[in-house]
């Protein structure tokens, strides 16, 4: 029955990464992503992919996966990390225009912390500034 799984792309094998891919079905030919080293133990194809370098956006399979990113912000700066969020989208629309749809994980950190209680329903207000890099993030994707 694994033609009615979904095909991830799963940016970033860390914790959340692989969490996600032990707790969920997916399609035999989902696939990973790395920086520095294989993750051992996984039943997906891997590939690097360091979210920092654009001359690594290129080892991201070219097929229609639904891409999950769990991978944080890069940049320490709001502007910055735009702009390097805005390279990345056009380079996918050039690149891999098959790749239609992205999840992006984010944090609790783009809401205030002062309730110490959070919902989806409160405004956006992150306290932090690892909080404000999410929210642009979430913002630009």
């Amino acid at each position: 029955m694994s033609e009615n799984l979904p095909k991830i792309g799963v940016l970033g094998l860390g914790f959340l990464g692989k969490t996600l891919l032990r707790e969920h079905a997916f399609s035999p030919d989902s696939w990973g992503t790395w920086r520095e080293s294989r993750v051992a133990g996984l039943a997906l194809a891997q590939h690097c992919f360091d979210w920092d370098n654009p001359e690594s956006f290129h080892q991201l399979p070219n097929d229609n996966a639904v891409l999950v990113l769990t991978i944080p912000p890069v940049e320490k700066n709001l502007e910055d990390e735009a702009l390097r969020l805005q390279a990345w989208g056009a380079w996918m629309q050039q690149n891999r225009p098959q790749q239609q749809r992205l999840i992006y994980i984010s944090t609790t950190g783009v809401y205030s912390w002062q309730e110490r209680l959070w919902n989806e329903d409160m405004p956006l207000s992150p306290d932090a500034p690892s909080g404000q890099l999410r929210l642009k993030t979430e913002q630009v994707l």
